[in-house]
């Protein structure tokens, strides 16, 4: 690169890097992305990875094939360990310090469990590529083991609770109903499916918040003819 161009150094591959370097494309600059990862997630399809409907490459997709056609941009994959403001420069692990004139950090979000006791030990967060793979493998642990052991049906190892109302529990909730009764209970034909619970809790007094009356409505029933338990307040 040319020394008279400026360095935009962008952290993080996500939706908010990954936008960033493809604004641009066409500046007169270097602009360089470094994500701990080699993939961007596409984090609205995670719940479909979780239950089966996606494979891993059609949630995870490369960062390089992104921007593969940006000649001023550049993808290293590195883990961050501390970014020094008054030399302008971002350290990183097994990757050598870079400079920068620019910094846009796009580093994502932690998972927030509200201080709810027990959750960041016991729940599963859909967050990232490996938690929807840790929660898919996991289900189909339960009902492998349920099928050995019929008796742990009765003491709920089937049972899933989806925690939020909002579009990600909603779609989560949903996907795994389908994945119950449409290929689970194809599969494991001699378990008790209707004693297999999926329960969708949310704090509000309805689902969907967010969006308008008809659409909070659409969704309970939707839920409901798919035999998920929903509960709210």
């Amino acid at each position: 690169m040319a020394a008279d161009r400026p360095r935009v150094l962008i952290l993080g591959g996500g939706f908010a890097g990954v936008g960033a370097a493809q604004k641009l494309e066409a500046a007169a600059a270097e602009v360089v992305v470094v994500d701990r990862h080699d993939y961007h997630t596409f984090q609205p399809l995670l719940y479909q990875l979780a239950s089966g409907l996606l494979d891993t490459t059609a949630v995870g997709h490369s960062l390089r094939d992104l921007v593969q056609r940006q000649e001023n941009t550049s993808v290293h994959q590195a883990t961050v360990t501390a970014v020094d403001l008054d030399a302008r420069e971002v350290r990183f692990d097994g990757l050598a310090p870079i400079g920068y004139d620019y910094l846009v950090f796009g580093l994502g979000a932690e998972v927030n469990f509200f201080g709810t006791d027990g959750a960041a030990e016991h729940a599963f967060p859909m967050y990232t590529l490996p938690h929807a793979q840790r929660l898919k493998d996991h289900l189909l642990e339960r009902w492998e083991a349920a099928d050995k052991d019929p008796s742990l049906v009765e003491d709920g190892a089937l049972n899933i609770v989806v925690v939020g109302g909002g579009p990600t529990g909603v779609e989560t909730a949903g996907a795994v109903a389908e994945l119950y009764r449409a290929v689970f209970a194809k599969d494991y034909p001699k378990l008790p499916q209707e004693q297999a619970r999926v329960i969708l809790v949310e704090a509000g007094p309805e689902l969907f918040s967010m969006f308008k009356p008809k659409l909070r409505e659409y969704a309970t029933k939707a839920l409901t003819d798919r035999t998920v338990e929903v509960k709210t307040g």
